[in-house]
């Protein structure tokens, strides 16, 4: 159990953290999320499912994730996101010495509520991962995976769910973000998409 005031460990998150502090993976993903709606959260979770499960997700499995965090995200996760940020643009009701004591405090909850939203998608997504490492183990092998192309097929599976078209900027972003994950991918599944 999980000690009072902190989160329960999270495999997700940890991997989210390391991830997205890579080169210009954060940039592509606020802008993916800024410009076209996308959750940085599930794009994420398309990296590290490919990772650290089975590979691919289905659209189902996909659709849940969505679903279970919908509403998270609509009334926690954006409002916080647009009370920061409009914190940051220096209001001039606002003295800047109460801005700053106020904004990195903004900052924490921000961060904490898409850490909520992690623990959500990993409720749905962990128990998949974990019973594909049961069968692993008893089937004495791992069958050999491309979780770069795995990465790349749910990630565009993710789009299509939300039926967001593909465009040239989009699959730019998408390739930087998966090549930071698995800088061997195989991106033949981006190759030519949205150009």
């Amino acid at each position: 159990m999980a000690a009072k005031g902190s989160f329960p460990s999270s495999p997700f998150w940890d991997y989210s953290l390391g991830i997205y502090r890579k080169p210009g993976v954060a940039d592509a993903c606020i802008a993916l999320q800024d410009e076209f709606g996308l959750d940085v959260n599930m794009l994420l979770a398309c990296l590290w499912f490919s990772a650290e499960g089975p590979g691919r997700l289905d659209s189902d499995q996909i659709r849940e994730c969505v679903g279970r965090t919908r509403d998270w995200q609509d009334k926690v996760v954006k409002p916080l996101r647009t009370v920061r940020r409009y914190s940051k643009e220096q209001p001039a009701e606002l003295p800047e010495s109460l801005r700053d004591e106020f904004r990195p405090r903004l900052q924490a909850v921000e961060l904490d509520a898409e850490h909520v939203e992690q623990l959500l998608i990993a409720g749905v997504l962990q128990p998949i991962i974990d019973g594909r490492d049961a069968e692993s183990l008893s089937a004495g092998s791992r069958t050999k995976r491309n979780p770069g192309a795995d990465a790349a097929q749910n990630l565009l599976a993710y789009l299509a769910l939300l039926g967001v078209a593909l465009e040239q900027r989009i699959t730019e972003r998408l390739r930087l973000i998966v090549l930071a994950a698995f800088p061997d991918a195989n991106l033949t599944a981006l190759a030519g998409v949205g150009d």
